[in-house]
């Protein structure tokens, strides 16, 4: 679905407009009962505020805010009511498009709803007991032409037929997969998928998939993509998750050395940890080039098989012991090597069968349609849960149009409103004061002459980082690391030792050596305006917001109900 989910966000706000997953939501426990506050007569129910302010809450824990949490979600919930009364008195519940997406979203959780108690027990085990079990297949794919007819879709299932003819009668399937079938991977994996278990294939693959035995071809199988051919190769325990580190070393297609270079530097990485396995946090965090990961020693979140690639997955579940490295392998985004730092079981039924039971719902459509109307019937006049999802995505959309219209391209195309409002919070927008600097680590002190050498009587410059790689670093990747950036000399754990007034240092700290070059330090001073102008437009938004809200707390007559406010604060505020 197309609904825009920055709704809440952008008042600060709750984390979304609207769940999606969780159809039975908990309420905190308190009576729902009661009018909260009216905007111009239309009164607004308690229901709706706890229903909001219930998201925040942790299964099985009662909800309980502080006084200050209270007051800011409760008039953060007033202004959003102002902003919907606004929305439909502008009439945008009206247009074609907010009826168009809104019917869409009702229909999509017609079917949440009236699948939720549709999945039978036998159906979750079923489930769980393949998530036990992995498959290793290859496939061929077949696709449909485009506005095939009912002769294009027989020929398409022919030649399946024909071609599972020949691989049966001992043509190899995988050079039939590089020859004939329409999956673009399968130039490069000649269609093998490598292994997979439950809900990581579209349904109708998956179960055809866990009826073969080893060896075996499927009959032609009909999915959204086409016909398919499979063929298992293995079938085994599935073995857990795993927990692993791993360092990379990057590949750039467009330089031609690249490669070689980064195969280079992966073996002496590895050749390094071999001496000293101890030094890996070390080694990520000077050489590993997944920014994401290297500050946490390349510590990666648990995974299984059929969630990353092949080649990582093969090398991460091919170590037996904790703390065991892998050797240097590729994949598309470079060169690894990855270290075991755990495993664990696949969990037990009870604590993923809500979860099997939301993926099997996503997968299933219903089919009777007079079971179907009956559950309508049933949703649209008794299902609270149901009006109240209804209501709230309503009102999400009707927001963010809202928000979009009148502040956040207001702001985009009001050039001249968003250049006078940085100069009027000029104040705002300001440098402080910063340093360039080229940062030197030099991990084993044998390197540190050479580096010395270089670099004692370089001034400054923005090429002296490419100038030192290229002079030392292409012979040997680890001889060191080394930054190159304006810095708040302050901040930095090295420059801030340092005496700007001296160009060039050598500091050992932490049993390293660094050397730093110095630039000119930057004084503070006020930024211009397109060095800052992604965070003047968040600025200007926040700003038209507020003026938003001030305005329609002057068009609209709110009264609040006291004494209901009070009834709910006692309940929900910690004492």
């Amino acid at each position: 679905m197309r609904f825009k989910q920055a709704c809440f966000l952008a008042m600060g706000i709750w984390a979304a407009c609207a769940p999606t997953v969780g159809i039975s939501q908990t309420t905190p426990a308190v009576s729902t009962e009661g009018q909260l506050f009216a905007i111009d007569d239309d009164p607004v129910p308690v229901r709706e505020f706890l229903h909001i302010i219930s998201k925040a809450q942790k299964p099985g824990e009662p909800l309980q805010l502080s006084a200050e949490e209270f007051e800011q979600n409760f008039r953060l919930f007033l202004h959003y009511k102002l902003k919907v009364k606004e929305a439909e008195s502008r009439r945008m519940d009206e247009t074609e498009e907010f009826n168009a997406e809104l019917q869409k979203i009702t229909e999509d959780l017609k079917s949440q709803f009236l699948l939720e108690n549709s999945v039978q027990e036998a159906a979750l085990k079923e489930a769980y007991a393949k998530m036990g079990e992995m498959v290793k297949a290859s496939h061929i794919l077949i696709k449909f032409p485009p506005d095939a007819s009912a002769e294009d879709s027989l020929a398409v299932f022919r030649m399946a037929e024909n071609l599972k003819e020949k691989a049966e009668q001992g043509a190899d399937f995988n050079a039939l997969a590089l020859e004939y079938s329409e999956d673009p991977s399968a130039q490069n994996n000649r269609g093998k998928l490598g292994y997979f278990t439950a809900f990581q294939m579209v349904q109708p693959f998956e179960e055809a998939a866990y009826q073969l035995k080893p060896g075996e071809i499927s009959e032609p199988v009909l999915t959204g993509f086409g016909y398919h051919l499979i063929k298992v190769e293995d079938r085994k325990p599935y073995p857990g998750e795993v927990s692993v580190a791993h360092i990379l070393v990057r590949v750039d297609p467009a330089e031609p050395d690249s490669d070689a270079r980064a195969r280079r530097k992966i073996s002496d990485i590895h050749a390094s940890l071999q001496e000293s396995p101890d030094a890996w946090e070390d080694m990520a965090l000077a050489h590993s080039e997944d920014e994401g990961s290297k500050t946490q020693g390349g510590r990666l979140p648990y995974f299984g098989i059929g969630t990353m690639l092949p080649e990582f997955e093969e090398a991460a579940f091919s170590l037996k012991e904790t703390g065991d490295i892998s050797a240097p392998f590729k994949t598309a985004y470079g060169y690894h090597i990855v270290r075991l730092e755990n495993t664990r079981p696949l969990p037990p039924y009870e604590a993923v069968k809500e979860n099997l039971k939301s993926k099997i719902i996503k997968g299933q459509q219903l089919k009777e349609r007079a079971v179907r109307e009956a559950g309508e019937r049933e949703l649209l006049t008794n299902n609270t849960a149901y009006q109240t999802l209804v209501n709230e995505y309503r009102e999400g959309i009707l927001l963010f149009n809202l928000m979009n219209e009148l502040v956040w391209q207001k702001a985009l195309a009001d050039s001249a409103g968003l250049f006078a409002y940085f100069e009027a919070h000029a104040d705002r927008y300001q440098w402080e004061e910063r340093t360039p600097a080229v940062i030197v680590t030099v991990n084993k002190e044998e390197h540190a002459p050479e580096v010395r050498g270089f670099l004692r009587d370089k001034p400054y410059s923005t090429e002296l980082k490419n100038r030192l790689e290229d002079r030392f670093l292409k012979e040997d990747p680890l001889l060191f690391a080394v930054e190159q950036d304006l810095y708040k000399k302050e901040e930095h754990p090295v420059l801030s030792k340092v005496n700007v007034n001296k160009k060039y240092h050598e500091l050992f700290l932490d049993e390293k050596y660094y050397f730093v070059v110095l630039g000119e330090t930057l004084p503070a001073g006020p930024k211009k305006f397109e060095e800052t102008r992604g965070q003047v437009i968040q600025d200007y938004q926040s700003h038209l917001d507020a003026q938003l809200v001030e305005t329609l707390i002057k068009k609209y007559t709110v009264i609040i109900n006291e004494a209901e406010k009070e009834r709910i604060f006692q309940e929900l505020v910690q004492k």
